[in-house]
């Protein structure tokens, strides 16, 4: 009899010690139930803070977990949108978007970025930025997708406007420059009406010379009035044209002038384009009315052909070398110590300070005028 009373006393000693663990593991497995309800809570509350839409898929592309932003878009509850698939929720054209991309990060197996669009109940066109990534169990299978969407109907709403408003002041822009051009070409037909009245053949040069300053800036405008940037124009181009009128009124090729051109392809705002284009028109009309005075095939210096040559370099440094020489009677003496007697040379002189450049003079073998300049 004790021994069964000990064995029944050990019974519940036994009962009550299980039943204690059961109760231990009760109240840890409720806690734990407690922690994870929080960190649910936390996590729902971070998503929902988050202004873009955030969505989680399984492998069948059905919606897992979605945030507040996206079941506000969707126009339905969380619990709603739950296990459904974009068909049953998007219209259709969104919809059909949206599983390409879908199918398109399932089978590269990496970061996808989609632009996407859609319109609203009003019939305006709104517009996303998606980003969506495979998510991998732990045998590096797929086993679902996550993606954000943000929201781009006001920037690109307003791109647009800054586009349409940037397209106004453009052709508005062309239009002052095109009438510039215009303009100029007036002053310079008058000039060539009053030359015309004026006999004395000095002052008709002065004329003349005006009106060839007032093309070198009239073809700046038109250049930005046809090119597609208002910002900047080919100069290279730019003194082609211009060297081009130069020969034309000079009689160049019947004076048996060679012209050589090497010319990089840069460009230039109208800042650096007009004075730039003022010193080459004057020192190549320099060069074609006083370098070769005879018209003989050959310069009176060495009997070489004669030739003129205008270089534009692009060099280190943003560095640009425009150069204009020639092979003719070279220059007078004690040209660097007078240059006060010419207008165009003084010109020249002021503009190269204008645009912060460098001159170097060489009259060794007939004249050299190199100009350094920064872009």
């Amino acid at each position: 009899m004790e021994g069964f009373l000990f064995r029944m006393e050990n019974k519940t000693l036994s009962s009550k010690k299980l039943q204690k663990k059961v109760n231990e593991l009760q109240d840890k497995n409720s806690a734990l139930e407690q922690e994870l309800q929080q960190y649910k809570q936390t996590f729902d509350a971070l998503l929902d803070a988050i202004p873009d839409m955030v969505y989680l898929k399984d492998k069948n592309l059905r919606n897992l977990i979605v945030n507040k932003a996206f079941s506000d878009y969707i126009g339905k509850k969380k619990e709603e949108i739950i296990g459904k698939k974009d068909e049953e929720l998007l219209d259709s054209s969104l919809a059909e978007q949206c599983r390409k991309s879908d199918e398109e990060v399932i089978k590269k197996r990496a970061l996808v970025s989609v632009d996407e669009k859609s319109g609203d109940d009003a019939g305006k066109t709104l517009y996303f930025n998606t980003l969506k990534s495979p998510i991998f169990d732990k045998d590096g299978n797929i086993k679902g997708l996550v993606g954000i969407s943000r929201d781009l109907t006001v920037i690109k709403t307003k791109e647009d406007q800054i586009k349409e408003s940037l397209k106004e002041k453009e052709v508005l822009l062309k239009e002052i420059h095109h009438r510039v051009k215009n303009n100029m070409q007036i002053i310079s037909s008058l000039l060539n009406l009053q030359a015309k009245n004026i006999k004395e053949e000095n002052i008709k040069q002065i004329f003349n010379q005006c009106r060839s300053r007032i093309k070198v800036m009239s073809l700046v405008h038109d250049k930005l009035y046809r090119s597609s940037s208002l910002e900047k124009i080919n100069f290279s181009d730019y003194v082609e044209t211009l060297i081009t009128h130069l020969i034309s009124i000079n009689n160049a090729p019947e004076r048996n002038i060679k012209l050589h051109l090497n010319l990089d392809e840069i460009y230039l705002d109208i800042n650096s384009s007009i004075p730039l284009g003022l010193i080459t028109n004057e020192l190549v009309s320099n060069s074609l009315k006083h370098a070769f005075p005879t018209q003989s095939l050959f310069n009176n210096t060495n009997k070489e052909l004669k030739q003129l040559s205008i270089s534009i370099k692009k060099k280190k440094n943003k560095n640009v070398e425009l150069t204009v020489k020639d092979n003719g009677i070279g220059l007078p003496k004690n040209f660097e110590e007078k240059p006060k007697d010419s207008l165009g040379l003084n010109l020249v002189m002021d503009l190269v300070k204008q645009i912060k450049g460098k001159i170097k003079i060489d009259d060794s073998n007939g004249a050299c005028f190199q100009i350094i300049f920064s872009l």
